[in-house]
């Protein structure tokens, strides 16, 4: 996965598996009081359940803008 702070320039496969991995994330929140740790490398890691909420709804945003763009 490429630098999170760059999602306005990505295409929608790569924000699909963003959003997948989110959703992954936001789940094993809900299940789990703690979670397994996530590797270093991975863009995800060190995220609470509250910001890869905040992050998703940033990723369905932009999903949006991409697929609708007269609407933008």
């Amino acid at each position: 996965m490429k630098n999170l702070a760059e999602m306005d320039t990505w295409n929608l496969k790569q924000l699909r598996s963003v959003r997948i991995n989110l959703n992954n994330r936001i789940q094993a929140y809900t299940n789990s009081p703690t979670p397994k740790d996530l590797q270093k490398s991975n863009p995800l890691f060190g995220l609470g359940k509250e910001e890869c909420e905040t992050l998703l709804s940033k990723v369905r945003k932009i999903e949006k803008k991409l697929s609708n763009p007269k609407e933008a």
